[in-house]
């Protein structure tokens, strides 16, 4: 891991210190990274359910043509519904930092552009397109299923945060983060091995 995280396996302690400090400081980092991410998410999907909707209702001329006015209007307003229905729900199911941990003991994965591969956070963001799916489906659309893959996290500036720059911040603070703490774990597993020892030695 390249930075200020210490590669020794031993460490003295002031570096143990130094090692629960920068914990602490990446932890931070990090919360600040998964807020940035829901503030976003929550302003996205009801403007994703939207413009989605929307693209489909013209590409789909056939069937948008025989839709009555009322029809169309009770549509956007199912659209509306569900967008800010599932807006909330994948916001408060990430709310808990727990969902965006990691297992230090598990591989993280190799240069990750999305949130999708994170087995906690990756299957709440694909309720985004089922939640679409669903209300297209009951609603007739040709090609509805389509839906569930189409939700693609935004290029561009939403709530005063680019996505793309938060999702790379929080794989590299998570990095740092499981490597640090596999590191202080064995430190603090070989430091009370070595005093059991002297326990033992001294009895």
């Amino acid at each position: 891991m390249q930075g200020t995280v210490m590669s020794e396996n031993t460490l003295g302690q002031d570096e143990h210190a130094r090692a629960l400090d920068r914990q602490q400081v990446i932890e931070d980092r990090l919360r600040q990274d998964i807020r940035a991410m829901l503030d976003v998410l929550k302003a996205d999907i009801p403007s994703f359910f939207a413009r989605e909707a929307k693209k489909r209702f013209v590409a789909a001329a056939d069937f948008a043509e025989k839709l009555s006015p009322d029809q169309l209007a009770k549509f956007k307003r199912d659209i509306t519904s569900v967008g800010n229905v599932t807006a909330a729900d994948v916001v408060r199911s990430l709310e808990d930092p727990k969902v965006w941990a990691w297992e230090p003991n598990t591989p993280l994965p190799e240069n990750p552009q999305g949130l999708e591969v994170h087995p906690r956070v990756g299957p709440v963001i694909s309720r985004i397109g089922l939640g679409l799916a669903q209300v297209l489906s009951q609603l007739g659309f040709p090609d509805a299923e389509s839906a569930k893959e189409a939700y693609k996290l935004p290029t561009f500036f939403v709530a005063g945060h680019l996505m793309k720059s938060r999702v790379e911040s929080y794989w590299r603070n998570l990095q740092e983060l499981v490597e640090l703490t596999r590191l202080i774990d064995e430190s603090t597993g070989r430091e009370r091995r070595e005093k059991l020892l002297r326990k033992w030695d001294e009895a």
